[in-house]
């Protein structure tokens, strides 16, 4: 699978599930915007970036590339380009939200256990961002 395609699927599957939480998808003509789609549910509006990535690491680490690269630029995401990233793990099939306001360099690292080093601290945890135990304090 080609990095188009493993965009697409998590470009699908974040419609999908907002779709499925009762949120409306807009979709921009093009993709020179800097979110991928816009979902809105009363009066609600929030841009949404979507990241994917293929596989959970060896030491059970999700990390997400959150840069934008074209042959003019390489761009980091601010929260002038979108409110969150969806965060979409094809091995495992989670979705995660992350509101872009948060800490973050280019890459977004998730981890669903605790490091082997037991380090709490700055841990980007699984639970505290899946897609299910965010969306609804949203609207």
């Amino acid at each position: 699978m080609n990095s188009k395609q493993l965009g697409l699927l998590g470009e699908l599957k974040a419609q999908y599930d907002f779709t499925k939480a009762g949120w409306n998808i807009s979709t921009p003509l093009g993709d020179y915007c800097s979110y991928d789609f816009i979902a809105t549910k009363d009066d609600k509006l929030i841009k949404i970036q979507v990241k994917t990535t293929e596989k959970i690491h060896e030491n059970g680490a999700m990390i997400f590339s959150v840069t934008s690269r074209n042959y003019y630029e390489y761009k980091i995401y601010t929260n002038q380009d979108c409110d969150y990233f969806y965060l979409f793990c094809l091995e495992n099939e989670k979705g995660f939200l992350y509101p872009i306001n948060r800490p973050h360099s280019s890459h977004i690292t998730i981890r669903e256990e605790i490091p082997k080093n037991n380090m709490t601290k700055g841990i980007n945890f699984a639970k505290d961002f899946l897609f299910e135990n965010i969306i609804n304090t949203l609207a």
